[in-house]
């Protein structure tokens, strides 16, 4: 008999609460022994950006005013992503200890954008994965994928991008020259696409939803069961409501930095801040759309790096030491931070 996962076919018009219903289903899994479940659901106009980045960095925040886009910050890593109602998003949430686990992040990736894969060839699309995170159909990216770990629970998420308003999504977000160079386009508009795009006519959304289900039944061999949040979740999700929709938890720190330098390494962009005093580190701020796990540690090496000698050497020492904690950045290797946080103090103040 297959398991038995939940189907939550959920969505709230408030983005904050959809975002704390992300971690309230983890945390169903964590307290209440909840089943797995896979989650469907749309956004109202936002851009969402990874737990490692900057809005001032990534967002056009003018415009995103000006067009009433709200900009959210999310737990996953990864890179900033305009969402509008062309966009559908899909969140598995899977005990570790009752269904497979992975130690490589790229394969964990591979692995879970199968479902959405068989979704698209049900719909007459033949997709195929990119490392690190895309979903592709020939060089143009319909979906990108993130990941983030409470406990044993992992939150794997994504977009479908089922159609788009490309004017604001090239207005709405920094995207910086080496990304898409590194990519092969020219613009944010010739990097992605989607499935109105490719098949030349719009499909209903609940038939990209029923799509998705049945994709990954078969990608997992399980069975789904129609299910809602269950009032002990709607609590939750309430109270950690005030957490996503907090200006600190959005915009962060509002220090001020003399450096500033972006790096592109095989893994993503590394942007790294700094402020120098008497050659030592005075301030520090490393963000970027790579993947790290844990996602939290990157602060941990902030403050490693804080207060440190400004050399070579010494940097070299830290950042090995750092990545000799089990640290998992695919595609970003310790000689890629330490080029990256060099590099900071050769680039003129911006």
């Amino acid at each position: 008999m297959k398991e038995l996962w939940r189907f939550i076919d959920y969505s709230s018009d408030d983005p904050y609460m959809n975002l704390a219903i992300e971690e309230t289903m983890a945390r169903s899994i964590l307290e209440f022994n909840s089943p797995n479940a896979l989650r469907v659901w749309q956004h109202p106009l936002i851009v969402s950006i990874g737990c490692n980045q900057r809005p001032e960095q990534e967002v056009n925040i003018d415009y995103c005013k000006k067009k009433g886009i709200k900009i959210v910050r999310r737990l996953s890593a990864g890179g900033a992503v305009y969402q509008d109602s062309g966009n559908l998003n899909y969140s598995l949430y899977i005990d570790t200890n009752k269904f497979k686990s992975f130690k490589d992040p790229i394969e964990s990736h591979s692995y879970l954008c199968r479902g959405l894969i068989i979704a698209l060839k049900s719909l007459g699309l033949e997709a195929e994965f990119k490392p690190v995170n895309d979903i592709v159909i020939g060089k143009r990216k319909i979906s990108g994928n993130a990941q983030h770990q409470l406990y044993n629970v992992l939150i794997h998420h994504g977009t479908l991008i089922m159609d788009l308003n490309f004017d604001n999504l090239e207005k709405a977000l920094i995207v910086p020259i080496e990304k898409l160079r590194d990519k092969g386009a020219t613009s944010v508009r010739h990097r992605v696409t989607t499935i109105k795009r490719e098949l030349g006519r719009r499909i209903p959304v609940n038939v990209v939803k029923n799509a998705v289900r049945k994709g990954y039944e078969e990608a997992l061999g399980i069975k789904f069961q129609d299910s809602k949040l269950t009032q002990k979740e709607i609590k939750i999700a309430k109270e950690l409501q005030k957490k996503y929709s907090s200006q600190e938890w959005i915009f962060g720190s509002s220090v001020e930095f003399e450096h500033n330098t972006v790096y592109k390494a095989p893994g993503g962009l590394i942007r790294v801040s700094l402020t120098i005093s008497n050659n030592n580190i005075k301030e520090i701020n490393i963000s970027g759309d790579f993947f790290i796990n844990p996602p939290e540690a990157l602060k941990q090496l902030e403050k490693m790096l804080k207060d440190a000698p400004y050399s070579y050497q010494n940097i070299t020492q830290i950042v090995n030491k750092f990545y000799n904690q089990n640290i998992i950045i695919p595609g970003v290797k310790p000689t890629d931070l330490i080029a990256a946080i060099m590099q900071a103090k050769m680039v003129l103040p911006s």
